[in-house]
């Protein structure tokens, strides 16, 4: 039985770190989308604007890049505990 405590321990910690990535993913998603009103709103500034918005773009991409890792090696861990 103590085998399978690392594993367990391992995938709690794994949850909570996506669970982080989520929020954090939320939230560039916002800033990305107040950039675009910003652009609007303020055009002499918009392609100083946009370029922040194309890192925060870059950013989720990275953000999405982990969540998708972390969403697969839950499901494998959460697997291996049913066998």
């Amino acid at each position: 039985m103590a085998i399978d405590e690392p594993v367990g321990m391992g995938l709690n910690e794994l949850i909570v770190e996506r669970e982080r990535f989520e929020f954090e993913l939320e939230v560039v998603l916002a800033e990305i989308e107040e950039y675009r009103e910003l652009s609007e709103r303020l055009p002499t500034h918009k392609q100083k604007i946009l370029e922040f918005s194309e890192e925060s773009r870059i950013h989720s991409i990275s953000i999405y890049a982990k969540l998708n890792a972390l969403g697969k090696t839950i499901a494998m861990l959460q697997e291996s505990e049913l066998s």
